[in-house]
């Protein structure tokens, strides 16, 4: 089964592109200087100029690249303050996530606190 990658918040799409590092790769202008990328994904239903509301679809997971194929099938997620990357975490309290710990090797639950107070590193999200 597919999993679909819904939109954290709402925005306007501002590229698409494909990477080495993250393949097919979208990123939402959420005003404000912010903004979130979207990497890991196939079957993108968006062009540039699209409005994206909360939860709505961006695309699928897909095969990992290269850089990311320990991990396996997984979603690259970054948010980003005027260019500049910025925890995620401070913007979804209340929510739990799988996530995979690189350092340990292993898949877990957590809510955002714990992700911060046990891992201050980059945590790669898992759909």
């Amino acid at each position: 089964m597919e999993k679909e990658i819904g939109a954290a918040a709402p925005g306007i799409v501002s590229n698409i592109e494909q990477t080495a590092q993250t393949g097919v790769t979208v990123t939402l202008d959420m005003g404000n200087g912010y903004t979130a990328v979207y990497g890991q994904l196939k079957e993108v239903p968006l062009q540039i100029g699209d409005y994206v509301g909360a939860g709505e679809l961006i695309g699928y997971v897909s095969e990992p690249t290269k850089y990311y194929s320990v991990e396996g099938a997984n979603l690259y997620f970054e948010v980003q303050k005027d260019g500049v990357p910025v925890n995620p975490l401070d913007f979804m309290e209340g929510r739990v996530y799988l996530v995979h710990d690189s350092l340990k090797q292993e898949k877990r639950l957590c809510t955002p606190t714990q992700l911060r107070q046990a891992n201050p590193t980059p945590i790669r999200w898992i759909a």
